[in-house]
């Protein structure tokens, strides 16, 4: 049984791989959004909640896991949209 085959029969080993291979660069983008540790932190837990409910919708033909969980968080952060986008636009920037 494959990794996402694993997640998908919500395996207990896989699940902590998941969480430990993800939950630090997701808290970094979310924690650059949001600007306080412990709304990022709220906004992590519940987006990792939100992306292991659903992880039977996840379809690795239209994204890589990693966007697919970051999407997950977006809608738990409470901000406009639009900052959102400035934020990453910003974060893109200073990798060129």
């Amino acid at each position: 049984m494959d990794f996402l085959d694993r997640l998908r029969a919500k395996e207990r080993v896989a699940l902590q791989q998941f969480v430990d291979e993800y939950s630090g660069a997701l808290y970094f983008l979310i924690l650059f959004i949001v600007e306080d540790d412990k709304r990022s932190e709220k906004v992590l837990h519940y987006a990792l909640k939100a992306a292991i409910a659903a992880i039977h919708t996840y379809d690795p033909q239209q994204e890589g896991l990693f966007l697919w969980l970051l999407k997950k968080a977006i809608p738990q952060i409470d901000i406009d949209r639009n900052v959102i986008v400035e934020k990453f636009k910003l974060l893109m920037q200073s990798f060129e």
